[in-house]
């Protein structure tokens, strides 16, 4: 074999390597690992207060157990005297707190099908607040019991 077929033979093994590591880095391709539960609840959580921060609160709700639901809906049907849906209760004055707000977690702990996430909550112009945000497995999804 001549030296310029070595050369090139060493070439695209370099670059098959480059790729093949730059593919494990990134954690994509066929080293995709599925998340943890960890990161599961973490991202649930995270879109939580991400969907408040951005005023989507029907992705919000959507990310609640039903008696957290219900009992946002009671809490705010005696707050504003009629009932209302979850999304159209927060729309109606009581999400404002939670628009523009930022969540820092900083533990997650799970038992079976509850989780626990404690979290540095800090709503726009207030001071940091700590939460602890409880989660329940419910067919598979991690859903938000208590907001804190």
């Amino acid at each position: 074999m001549s030296e310029i077929a070595r050369r090139r033979i060493a070439a695209l093994l370099l670059v098959a390597g480059v790729a093949v590591a730059a593919l494990a880095i990134a954690d994509v391709g066929p080293f995709d690992d599925p998340p943890t539960p960890e990161e599961e609840v973490s991202g649930t959580v995270s879109d939580f207060y991400g969907a408040a921060a951005d005023g989507d609160f029907v992705a919000f709700c959507g990310l609640l157990t039903e008696q957290a639901r219900a009992q946002l809906r009671g809490n705010a049907s005696q707050l504003l005297g009629k009932e209302q849906s979850c999304a159209d209760a927060l729309d109606s004055g009581l999400g404002e707190v939670l628009q523009g707000a930022t969540l820092e977690i900083t533990e997650v702990s799970i038992s079976g099908p509850q989780a626990r996430v404690e979290a540095r909550f800090k709503p726009a112009d207030q001071p940091v607040q700590l939460r602890t945000v409880l989660l329940r497995e419910t067919e598979g999804d991690w859903l938000v019991s208590d907001p804190g």
